[in-house]
């Protein structure tokens, strides 16, 4: 019983620590930055970086 709360302790610990990492180096998006964005003229001649993707859910079903 002791060996499986430790085991799933360290699991979470583990998962804890490799979700707040991945985010630590993710630039910060702003209204400033979001409309500079737009309006260069350059930027919307290429690819976002890091890339975007848009994603819908809807929880109609027939």
């Amino acid at each position: 019983m002791k060996k499986s709360g430790l085991l799933f302790s360290s699991l979470i610990a583990l998962a804890f620590l490799l979700f707040t990492t991945s985010c630590i180096n993710e630039n910060i998006v702003t209204f400033r930055s979001l409309l500079r964005e737009m309006t260069d003229h350059e930027s919307v001649t290429r690819y976002p970086e890091p890339s975007c993707r848009l994603v819908q859910f809807s929880s109609y079903g027939r």
